[in-house]
């Protein structure tokens, strides 16, 4: 890794300047530390630093979505590329379809994986060869890094590539365009070696259940106590039938795997609040029916005290 003291100086720099040198804005209290590496204990973040950073960044710069770079696919080029992304089978469990390249329509973080990892083949024969090696030499370093296996002894073959990347990359694009995120590349071996594949500590999975916890929300007011009662009130349920499923009818436990799929580890939950009791067809016993019906009064009951407490 490069010295902290590189970082340190960048960082006096831009406050002196009140500018932003390699993408570092300002002065930063633990560079006072001498003791602290800020390149080890503020790791860079896969999905923002080379999905969204570098992969966006290279990609938006063909289009000449980059101000001072030139364009290296025209319109014809463009409709190619997006005719042979139709082509492509994606991986099945991908929830979003991959927008068209040029389209209005901004490219997530998943996107630009899609791209990097399985979409850059439809640019052989299209962007210029140099251009092409290039990107397509970033897929394989990424493809590497993200493995859940990774010998240490092919993370010297990986940081090798990265130093030609990023001299290729000094090559081809102008000095605009050599970024943080470019710059971070350099790190990620370090990081995998320290923390593991890069997948363990993206913000994929941080903002995946920052979705899932926005579904919570019904109004406008109180949100953290509505977050908090829907999310103790499901994992009341999901205890209940996982310590007690063997003690309730079978109508009772059908209804439930039907909201809860994987009983024992609770994969892809649908809250049991939004579903109604069937019926006539299923039937109940009472005790299973007070348990049901007592979920909404619980709800209402702790979101009370929780807004008393002013929590």
């Amino acid at each position: 890794m490069a010295p902290s003291y590189f970082i340190v100086k960048n960082l006096r720099t831009a406050k002196q300047r009140e500018e932003g040198i390699k993408g570092v804005k300002e002065d930063c209290q633990l560079s006072r530390l001498p003791y602290l590496k800020l390149n080890c204990i503020a790791p860079p973040e896969y999905m923002h630093s080379q999905l969204l950073g570098t992969t966006l960044l290279i990609v938006e710069s063909w289009i000449e979505r980059v101000n001072g770079v030139p364009c290296l696919l025209d319109d014809k080029d463009i409709r190619l590329v997006n005719s042979r992304l139709k082509a492509i089978k994606f991986p099945s469990n991908n929830l979003r379809k991959l927008p068209e390249l040029g389209s209005k329509q901004s490219w997530k973080a998943m996107d630009c994986e899609d791209f990097l990892l399985y979409g850059f083949l439809t640019l052989k024969g299209i962007l210029d060869d140099l251009f092409y090696d290039n990107f397509k030499r970033l897929s394989w370093i990424i493809a590497k890094l993200i493995q859940r296996r990774l010998p240490r002894t092919d993370l010297l073959t990986v940081k090798n590539q990265i130093r030609i990347f990023i001299e290729e990359f000094a090559q081809l694009y102008p000095n605009r365009m050599y970024r943080y995120n470019v710059h971070a590349l350099l790190h990620l071996p370090d990081v995998v070696d320290m923390y593991g594949p890069l997948f363990t500590n993206s913000a994929f999975c941080t903002e995946n259940n920052m979705g899932l916890l926005v579904k919570r929300v019904q109004t406008a007011t109180n949100v953290p106590q509505q977050v908090m009662n829907r999310v103790l009130v499901e994992t009341s349920i999901k205890t209940l039938l996982e310590s007690k499923i063997h003690s309730f009818s079978a109508s009772f436990k059908n209804f439930s795997r039907n909201i809860y799929p994987n009983i024992s580890n609770f994969e892809n939950i649908t809250p049991l609040l939004s579903r109604k009791i069937p019926a006539g067809e299923v039937k109940f016993t009472e005790r299973e029916k007070t348990i049901l019906l007592n979920f909404d009064l619980q709800t209402a009951m702790l979101f009370k005290r929780l807004k008393h407490k002013k929590l």
